[in-house]
């Protein structure tokens, strides 16, 4: 294993030197204009950056990366002592007893506690356990058996009850089925500290779920994931995007993922995610733009908490107060 790690550390010093001497011949053979020099150095490595770079860093945004920023973020939640901000597993209940306060709508909750037994007799409601990320363990309960909407898969009650002896899920939410008969659709709000940096519609049907991504502005993008399930979306409104900022403004977080479910004109907050899968799948551009957007928002959270922001109704929510 250390012949292996050897290896790879000798390919990436080589891979360093050899992209930093390429631009610097470029830009001494035919000077580079500035929005060479700025996609050249958008993409270096910051692990490549040597002390005459530096001065590039703030300029060029060296570094910026979603997915570095999230790997760094999920480490540093492990140091936070006292608090537990933004966790992985997310106390669902907790989740919605805290959009609620705020004045969002969420699914109706009829039980929240339900045992694996009892989740078994809520016919036509959505059971979820009350801990997890994204949708594991979100099942819909058709009686004569469970749709699992994190594999798109049927189970049947004995498939069901088996997956959730695997996974330890004991306890349960259940709560009203908002997503209409002709399948669900959700918008999944990438928040930055209360600032859009892209949005993702899902459509999930019989057939498979369908997917487009827009930008804050609600244009449609590319951006490097779903292109074989990707469908020409109708965009957000102007309420669901002003639901999601609202939502991630209220959080001491730089990044949170803020779920909707929307149906027939209008939308529930389902849940709020704070390390969504696939956050290293985006292309370069976008990882880019998304890197940006989480060290500008760190930068406003800091100065938030330094200039005596509270976020008190959060805090009590999550009873650290």
């Amino acid at each position: 294993m250390k012949d292996v790690v050897t290896e790879y550390s000798s390919k990436m010093a080589e891979a360093k030197w050899t992209f930093l001497r390429s631009l610097k011949e470029s830009d001494e053979n035919n000077p580079l204009t500035e929005d060479e020099n700025k996609y050249a150095l958008s993409h270096l490595n910051p692990s490549h950056v040597t002390t005459n770079r530096s001065v590039d860093i703030r300029k060029y945004a060296i570094g910026a990366s979603f997915k570095v920023s999230m790997v760094n973020y999920i480490l540093e939640k492990k140091y936070y002592k006292n608090f537990s901000i933004a966790p992985s597993a997310n106390d669902k209940l907790v989740d919605a007893r805290f959009v609620s306060s705020l004045g969002y709508p969420v699914p109706n909750v009829v039980s929240r506690s339900a045992s694996l037994a009892e989740a078994c007799e809520y016919k036509g409601y959505i059971v979820k356990s009350i801990t997890g990320a994204a949708s594991k363990g979100v099942f819909l309960n058709n009686g004569n058996s469970f749709f699992h909407f994190f594999d798109r898969k049927e189970y049947s009650k004995d498939e069901f009850l088996r997956y959730c002896s695997l996974q330890n899920l004991k306890k349960f939410i259940v709560e009203e089925y908002v997503g209409g008969n002709k399948g669900v659709t959700d918008l999944k709000f990438y928040m930055f500290y209360g600032e859009v940096g892209v949005a993702l519609e899902v459509k999930r049907g019989e057939a498979g779920n369908q997917h487009c991504f827009y930008n804050s502005g609600s244009d449609i993008i590319n951006t490097g994931r779903y292109k074989e399930t990707a469908f020409k979306g109708a965009g957000f409104s102007d309420a669901q995007r002003n639901c999601a900022v609202a939502i991630s403004k209220a959080i001491p977080s730089p990044f949170v993922r803020v779920d909707l479910i929307v149906n027939d004109g209008n939308f529930w907050v389902g849940e709020i995610t704070a390390h969504p899968g696939g956050f290293e799948e985006f292309n370069k551009e976008v990882d880019f733009l998304l890197g940006e957007r989480f060290i500008e928002a760190r930068a406003r959270l800091m100065e938030d908490l330094l200039n005596g922001k509270k976020f008190d109704e959060y805090l009590k929510r999550y009873n650290y107060s």
